[in-house]
């Protein structure tokens, strides 16, 4: 996600998204050369939503360290980091 542009989304291209945000929480460490957020989401997805779609998450210039899914370190395999957005594989009906 790092780098990356903004895009614009076009109201015929919305489409509902496959998991609802239930909490949000943010952590922010403060430095002139480089602030780090941590995000805590509780997500589950979205009644009649394939059961395989990956949670989609939008960003621009990030620089992605680290992603954890109930506790569990992701390996590489389990998301897709493309400019601008993140797409994490999210086994069952919720996660945080």
């Amino acid at each position: 996600m790092a780098g990356a542009g903004f895009r614009e989304i076009r109201l015929d291209d919305y489409r509902p998204p496959a998991f609802l945000v239930d909490d949000v929480a943010l952590e922010f460490e403060l430095d002139p050369e480089r602030t780090c957020v941590t995000s805590r989401l509780k997500v589950r997805r979205a009644a009649h939503t394939d059961p395989t779609a990956p949670l989609v998450l939008d960003g621009n210039t990030l620089e992605l360290e680290s992603i954890r899914v109930d506790g569990e370190l992701l390996g590489h395999n389990q998301y897709t980091e493309r400019p601008g957005t993140l797409e994490i594989v999210v086994p069952g009906a919720a996660c945080e």
